[in-house]
């Protein structure tokens, strides 16, 4: 059911939900503003590290003020749910825009270059997103082009925290002490399949080459029936050249798409 409200926010509609959380639309009494509220789902199964991941969530992405970065408003806690709200975005997910029925390669590399961009900033703050993937990227369509923004800081991890901690700060960045895989597999570089603890920048460059592998061909690099296999392959085998699926991309763009889909991360 819907509620009417969590904590001061006036709840208007349901945006969305996810395995852990549910994103309203709200408004914000006070300033007289819609916003989307995200509040945790909780339950029994819902336990103290799903709780810190959301909060880490939050943290992380209050922390950068950027253009192509969902802008943080408010974090708190309401009838005993953790909740933050953020700007309300008009726009739509790439991932829906992707399958209706996709984009112009020239209009695909400007939306990436734009979640690029986003990045390098996040990165040179320190904060890492470890999902990237189309569903996270918010496009508006405007007269001059794309704008789009990437959002959900949901499995971020602040750099110099990991390093203070001599890179122990989690039980592993692909799997939960539970083993529920975070992150969403076809998206996830090597590095975070084979579960290293030393995931840096360079595994959101793959995510973000794997996002734009779909932005340009329809497909994501890598597909197979069982998780088991789609690990594989992603750590053994090399994706299918772009240009196989579209003749007509341009050389360059699909050499860049390459090397940030490169095993090693050194390579990309």
């Amino acid at each position: 059911d819907l509620p009417s409200r969590s904590g001061a926010y006036e709840v208007r509609g349901e945006l969305g939900r996810g395995g852990m959380g549910v994103v309203y639309r709200a408004c914000d009494p006070d300033l007289r503003r819609e916003v989307a509220l995200k509040v945790l789902l909780v339950s029994g199964r819902v336990g103290h590290d799903a709780v810190e991941r959301f909060h880490r969530e939050a943290r992380a992405a209050a922390k950068l003020s950027h253009p192509g970065i969902v802008q943080i408003h408010d974090v708190g806690e309401a009838d005993g749910k953790p909740y933050y709200t953020m700007e309300l975005l008009p726009g739509r997910g790439l991932d829906e825009v992707l399958r209706e029925p996709g984009l112009p390669a020239r209009e695909a590399v400007d939306v990436i270059r734009q979640v690029a961009t986003a990045l390098h900033y996040a990165h040179e703050r320190g904060v890492l997103h470890r999902d990237v993937k189309p569903r996270n990227v918010v496009v508006v369509r405007e007269t001059t082009g794309w704008i789009a923004k990437l959002v959900d800081f949901g499995l971020a991890k602040l750099v110099e925290q990991e390093l203070r901690a001599g890179g122990e700060g989690s039980s592993g960045p692909t799997l939960t002490r539970t083993g529920e895989v975070l992150g969403t597999p076809v998206y996830m570089s090597p590095e975070q399949v084979r579960g290293m603890r030393a995931v840096d920048a360079r595994s959101d460059v793959y995510s973000l080459g794997a996002t734009l592998y779909e932005a340009l061909t329809g497909r994501v690099p890598f597909d197979r029936a069982t998780l088991a296999e789609l690990f594989q392959v992603i750590v053994q085998e090399d994706p299918v050249l772009p240009r196989r699926w579209k003749p007509a991309l341009d050389g360059e763009i699909e050499t860049i798409c390459l090397r940030c889909l490169q095993k090693d991360p050194g390579h990309r």
